[in-house]
């Protein structure tokens, strides 16, 4: 298995209150247990705002992933959706590194803060692609209200496939 640079990208705006944030935080933990010793990451989540738990692509270390873990534990749900501002330092982190560089994006895709043109977006996301060659963007979206249109053409655009998860759904 190939070490990769994967940038979890996860949407806790309003939006994602309720059940699709219990759902967010098992996909993470998911993701979180499953990368392997030589993958380095990063989460960065967001909302009116975009954090970033590691200023770059971290090793996924015992110790990283217990930092991660309680990152995520700690979400709540509030405020608008700045897609832009997250999408900006998903595609710049681990840049240059020669690794396949993988982003994973968890929302349900209906941007509201920033940039909220989807062609401006996917505009950037190709940018991103064409520039790093490497570069692959996974979309997951959560809930009944997705934005299919804006998260479809993503994973076009980087040759991926999208996941749509139901409420309720695992």
């Amino acid at each position: 298995v190939s070490p990769k640079d994967i940038a979890f990208v996860v949407d806790t705006s309003g939006s994602m209150a309720g059940n699709a944030m219990e759902q967010a935080r098992s996909a993470m933990s998911y993701c979180l247990g499953r990368l392997n010793r030589h993958d380095r990451f990063t989460i960065i989540r967001f909302a009116t705002e975009a954090e970033s738990l590691f200023p770059e692509a971290a090793a996924a270390s015992p110790a990283n992933l217990a930092r991660a873990r309680e990152f995520v534990a700690g979400w709540q749900a509030a405020g608008g959706t700045n897609c832009e501002e997250a999408l900006k330092q998903a595609l710049n982190a681990g840049e240059g590194s020669g690794r396949s560089r993988l982003v994973v994006l968890v929302t349900d895709g209906r941007p509201t803060i920033g940039e909220t043109d989807e062609n401006a977006l996917l505009r950037l996301v190709a940018r991103a692609r064409h520039a790093q060659g490497n570069l692959r963007l996974f979309p997951v979206a959560i809930g009944s209200e997705i934005n299919t249109h804006l998260l479809d053409k993503m994973a076009e655009e980087t040759g991926t496939f999208r996941t749509y998860i139901a409420g309720g759904e695992e």
